[in-house]
Formats: C-alpha cells, sequence, structure tokens
C-alpha cells in the first residue's frame, strides 16, 4: 500500500483466504493519509474478517508514533488485531529505512501495552535495537525473515550467532520470535534450514515455527506469560 494506491485490495486479500482458508492469514492494509482509513479498517475487520494490519512505514512515509496513527491502532485495539510492521532495511525505490528503525517503535509499544505489534527482518540491520525492545516490551514480536547478503545459513549465522549471540533468543527472547522467509523473493525451505542450523533447543524452534505465531494472532496465552519468559 502506497498513498492512496494498493498493490493488492483487501477485497483481493479477501479472496485469496477464501480460496485456501485453512492455509491463508489475510491481512489488511489501509493508506494513513486517507481521511476514511479507520473506516477501511473496520471493514476490513468486522465484514471481510481480515485477521490483522499491515503496514509500510518506509513506503507509507510515515513514523509509527504520528499521531495520525492513533485512529488505526484504536480500531486495531478494539477489535483484538494485531499489526506487523516493515522494519529496518527497504531496499524499494522511493523508501527511506529511517521510519522503519525499531527505535521509532519503543514509544508506541510502551503507551499501548495491549496492541501485538511485529517488527519485521528483525529490524535488521538494527538488531540489537530489536532485541532491546523485545526485552523490554513483551507485546512486541519479531520475524527472522531477512536475507540480503550471503545465502540463508550464512547469512542468518553472521545475524544470530555474531551480531547477537543465539543464546539471547534461546534463552531470553524465545517467546517474541517468529519465523518468516522473506517469500517469494526467498525460498521458505532454505530458509527454514538456516534456521534449524543455529543450534536452539527444539522447544525454542517449536515457538519460532508456529506457537508464537498463535500467540501474535490470537493474544498472549496466561501459560506464555510465566516463568522463563522473564528470564530477563
Amino acid at each position: 500500500m502506497e498513498h492512496g494506491y494498493p498493490l493488492v485490495s483487501n477485497d483481493d486479500i479477501k479472496k485469496l483466504v477464501d480460496m485456501k482458508p485453512n492455509r491463508f492469514i489475510g491481512f489488511a492494509s489501509v493508506d494513513p493519509y486517507v481521511e476514511n482509513s479507520a473506516e477501511k479498517l473496520k471493514f476490513a475487520f468486522e465484514t471481510l474478517g481480515l485477521s490483522g494490519l499491515a503496514l509500510y512505514p518506509s513506503r507509507q512515509h510515515f513514523y509509527p508514533g504520528d499521531k495520525k496513527m492513533d485512529i488505526l491502532y484504536d480500531v486495531c485495539e478494539m477489535n483484538n488485531r494485531p499489526i506487523i510492521f516493515h522494519s529496518g532495511l527497504s531496499w524499494e525505490p522511493n523508501t527511506l529505512s529511517k521510519f522503519g528503525h525499531p527505535l521509532e517503535f519503543e514509544e508506541l509499544a510502551n503507551k499501548r501495552p495491549n496492541l501485538r505489534i511485529c517488527l519485521t527482518q528483525f529490524g535488521w540491520p538494527w538488531l540489537r535495537e530489536t532485541a532491546m525492545i523485545l526485552v523490554k516490551h513483551r507485546n512486541v514480536f519479531t520475524s527472522m525473515g531477512s536475507l540480503y547478503f550471503d545465502n540463508a545459513k550464512e547469512f542468518f549465522s553472521q545475524c544470530f550467532t555474531k551480531e547477537i549471540p543465539v543464546t539471547w533468543i534461546d534463552r531470553s527472547l524465545r517467546h517474541q520470535v517468529m519465523f518468516g522467509s522473506g517469500n517469494p523473493r526467498f525460498e521458505q525451505i532454505r530458509m527454514a534450514e538456516a534456521l534449524n542450523s543455529l543450534g536452539f533447543r527444539e522447544s525454542t524452534l517449536e515457538l519460532i515455527k508456529w506457537r508464537n505465531a498463535e500467540n501474535f494472532l490470537n493474544g498472549l496465552e496466561e501459560e506464555s506469560l510465566r516463568g522463563e519468559h522473564f528470564v530477563y
């Protein structure tokens, strides 16, 4: 979604979901600059039944803490819908990565602790900043689907064993990290193999591969808020 010109409409997303309802989970998007953006989002949730909101600050040219975004966040909270934000590097033309810097999301996470948000790509290249946001705010999730250099295994090894220690995820952030592949740009199987090569515990892999996504979509379960979740 750019300013007023959706690449794929919410109605189109609904049609795709209806083709494979047991496989696809549809997220809406809206242009925050149009006057009826909140009404469009309500329609996407309440009539089309879409599962969340996807926003691309770098392409749509807004900061997540901008006041104009509050009405959209209100709609998400009222409908118990999460938000996926494209974060970190944006390589597309006419995009500015400054809008997706992980630190730009801290105020939002702090002001709205009941709003579940996901920062894609682990905020790459700002991995440590993303980890800082996660460790402070349990309503913030991230996905691992970034890949811009090398092959999947080498890139994951660089990111998640060297730039940040693998133990940061395996011990402290394991309930907030979700698998991501960047498909169709990157093959899911190669990203999955790269994930498996990092040396995480099997219980951590299970969380990353699907349990955390369930909690992100549906709301945090009480069990996931106890014990080791708070080792930090």
